[in-house]
């Protein structure tokens, strides 16, 4: 592509990213597709992340670099929304890579096809987990389509890279201030708006998973609380309009209202327990939970809502060595 093609930006929102940072920037500066600009967010970094972003901005012109202090990835990419100058929005992380054809192809099938976001598949640089991918290119025309493929546990609904954008549709959008699960809490926001979305089995980013430790309680706690925000919101999505989905839109509220009861016993947070027990009251009575595939101690303890003196006992025999 030429110059004279619609400009598209690139957002690298980075914390502490030295390690793998200049791979990731060298990558999106050999894209084939020239008319580009750059746009990396220093959010409080406090390793090398500042030197290597400014080197780049001294060596390419279509890089900008904004520092400033930690206020999170979310709110560090609204933000880049706001500046962008580009028509198209790409996010890529900071430990992520893209291939160069990546922004050409997302921007070509999105001007042929007329649509406003194209997803491609991605690949696990790592090779941690099994994803299911996009197995045909096509068109969504139904927002069932998309919950239905969220629940089948594909990536595109669940992660803001690997798309292309029309900036418009991004622009009156919230995004979240979670630390966990807050991709999916965006993208499911911006699927189910009236917008045309394409699949594509194309291949173009890889990604590096980075398992987190879930040895700190008071980490994981947060975890399961972000995690119930996003089931919340998707549960209330189905909830009337899409009734097929009902029943594992609970599941969801009910896995995490799972982790942050056990967190909250570790802490030995009764009064906590008991204020989720009556929010979420009506969930947890109509909740099927023998439909749970799940070990028998996981299912004696959501059994076991309905006192939490007794769910007390019961989780901390069988969560003694935690």
């Amino acid at each position: 592509m030429k110059c004279e093609e619609e400009k598209v930006s690139i957002i690298v929102p980075i914390y502490n990213g030295e390690k793998y940072l200049q791979y990731c920037i060298e990558s999106i500066l050999n894209q084939e597709y020239y008319n580009i600009e750059v746009i990396l967010l220093d959010d409080g970094s406090t390793d090398k992340t500042s030197q290597i972003c400014d080197r780049f901005a001294t060596l390419d012109s279509r890089v900008r670099v904004i520092h400033q202090d930690n206020i999170g990835v979310s709110k560090t990419r609204q933000k880049s929304v706001s500046i962008a100058k580009g028509k198209y929005i790409a996010f890529v992380d900071a430990d992520d890579y893209i291939k160069k054809d990546y922004i050409n192809r997302l921007y070509t099938e999105l001007k042929e096809n007329n649509v406003d976001v194209v997803c491609c598949n991605s690949i696990d640089i790592n090779q941690k987990i099994i994803e299911k991918k996009i197995n045909v290119n096509t068109n969504i025309d139904s927002k069932e389509i998309i919950l239905e493929n969220y629940f089948e546990l594909k990536r595109y609904p669940c992660v803001i890279w690997g798309k292309l954008f029309n900036k418009e549709i991004l622009k009156d959008v919230s995004f979240p201030d979670m630390k966990y699960a807050e991709d999916t809490y965006l993208m499911m926001q911006l699927l189910m708006k009236e917008c045309r979305i394409r699949l594509i089995t194309y291949e173009g980013y890889h990604y590096r998973f980075q398992e987190q430790s879930a040895s700190n309680t008071i980490k994981r706690l947060d975890k399961f609380k972000d995690l119930l925000k996003r089931d919340i919101m998707i549960y209330d999505l189905c909830k009337g309009n899409f009734k097929q989905f009902e029943e594992q839109a609970e599941r969801k509220i009910i896995e995490s209202l799972y982790g942050i009861i056990i967190s909250e016993l570790l802490l030995s947070n009764i009064s906590e327990i008991k204020k989720y027990k009556e929010k979420y009251k009506q969930i947890i009575l109509n909740f099927k939970i023998k439909k749970i595939k799940t070990k028998i101690k996981k299912k004696i303890i959501l059994y076991s809502f309905k006192n939490p003196y007794i769910l007390e006992k019961i989780s901390k025999k069988i969560y003694k060595k935690e």
